[in-house]
């Protein structure tokens, strides 16, 4: 036979993966402790045997797919690759930034430092952003709320009180407010005149 056979071979692609954050090709900038939602395709049409993901999350994947991020309390990445017969496609990433705290706090609606009387007291008003927990420290202690007020308390020592709040999240921020106690005004009693 002096015929001649020809053959056609198709390769088939990669699989490319495309990776979204609620919908979208980047997480961009998301509050502190908040989440996102990940899904995930491949936009080809190739065939796929798996897909593994790696930076902010780890193992394996079935495409197509979607998941929650969980809570986010940092900046992170997160990113898929899927391969098959026609080999690994590329990668594919979403990023979320984290902005760092911040926090003010206040006395009597000041940002000090404010005098007040002896034997009287001042109310500390507090706000943060992008943090997860506050502690005080200096005149006073523990763990607050991420916004809220509260009294001083009447004050009786004639001194300078500093009242502090670190509020962490992606970092911390520090603020301070003080309160000057003024000295007792002096009383006349038993005045007598001759």
């Amino acid at each position: 036979c002096n015929g001649s056979t020809s053959f056609t071979v198709q390769t088939l692609p990669a699989p490319a993966v495309d990776l979204k954050c609620d919908g979208l090709d980047s997480c961009g900038t998301v509050s502190f402790g908040s989440s996102r939602t990940l899904s995930w395709s491949v936009t080809n049409g190739a065939p796929v045997d798996s897909c593994s993901v790696s930076n902010a999350w780890s193992g394996s994947r079935t495409t197509p797919g979607s998941e929650s991020t969980g809570a986010i309390n940092s900046d992170k990445t997160w990113s898929i690759q899927c391969s098959g017969p026609g080999g690994t496609g590329p990668a594919d990433s979403v990023s979320a930034i984290v902005p760092v705290p911040s926090v003010d706090i206040k006395a009597n609606g000041s940002d000090g430092p404010i005098n007040i009387s002896w034997n009287s007291s001042a109310t500390l008003s507090w706000s943060s952003s992008n943090a997860g927990s506050c502690t005080a420290s200096g005149d006073w202690t523990g763990g607050k709320p991420l916004n809220g007020a509260e009294s001083t308390g009447n004050l009786t020592n004639p001194r300078t009180y500093t009242y502090t709040l670190t509020c962490s999240g992606n970092g911390s921020a520090v603020d301070s407010v003080q309160v000057v106690v003024d000295p007792p005004i002096p009383t006349t009693s038993n005045v007598s005149a001759t």
